[in-house]
């Protein structure tokens, strides 16, 4: 069916093309040279130009229309955003119940579905930052939290009960995470992979986590 559409719309559009523009071109050269130009020869090469380029112009219609179609479908790709809020001075975190928190936000075109994010190694390897996967992340202006543990490298995961233990003491391991680096570094830079699912799209989104030592506080900006 669509091979017959598509024979249909050459017919219409080289019958248009030798009704309009190829009929006078034929009756120009005619009348310039009819011996030069004679009727069945100048016809047939004018029906073959038509038939090319109605051909052409049907391919660039569809190409048009592929593109447009993408373009739609690319305005629409879920765009994920982070925020990290928190205090800043080791005396503000010793005494801050929870001196940081980290949220996603759901900034524009379809949900995202199924986030996971990528295990953060601390800068000498001792330590890994996890954040528990998410099943969608919630429209402006709402904040989903993403709750994270600090693991030494080589031990396993707690389980939900063993976390809800041990939580009090997650300011904690995260000082110690952070406190796994070089002490020349001052800006400490944690690349944050998420994947997500954009319908079977598989989609990848870099944050970035970046921490002052000086200040000895999270940056609030987790562009590249």
């Amino acid at each position: 069916m669509p091979s017959f559409r598509f024979g249909y719309r050459i017919s219409l559009t080289v019958i248009a093309l030798m009704s309009g523009p190829f009929s006078l071109i034929r009756e120009v050269l005619q009348i310039i040279d009819p011996v030069k130009y004679p009727d069945r020869p100048l016809f047939l090469a004018c029906l073959w130009a038509a038939f090319m380029l109605a051909m052409f112009l049907l391919w660039l219609e569809k190409n048009q229309a592929k593109r447009k179609a993408e373009k739609t479908l690319n305005d629409n790709r879920p765009i994920l955003g982070m925020n990290v809020n928190g205090v800043d001075g080791q005396r503000a975190w010793r005494e801050h119940g929870v001196p940081v928190t980290f949220t996603v936000q759901h900034l524009a075109g379809r949900v995202p579905t199924s986030i996971r994010f990528e295990p953060i190694l601390s800068k000498q390897g001792k330590f890994t930052l996890c954040f528990d996967a998410l099943p969608h992340a919630e429209r402006l202006p709402q904040r989903t939290p993403m709750r994270y543990e600090v693991i030494e490298v080589g031990a396993p995961r707690l389980s939900a009960k063993d976390w809800e233990t041990t939580r009090p003491l997650e300011k904690e391991m995260l000082m110690q995470f952070i406190g796994d680096s070089p002490k020349n570094l001052i800006e400490l830079d944690y690349p944050l992979i998420a994947r997500f699912k954009d319908g079977e799209d598989q989609i990848s989104h870099t944050f970035h986590l970046r921490f002052n030592t000086g200040r000895f506080g999270f940056s609030e900006d987790t562009t590249p």
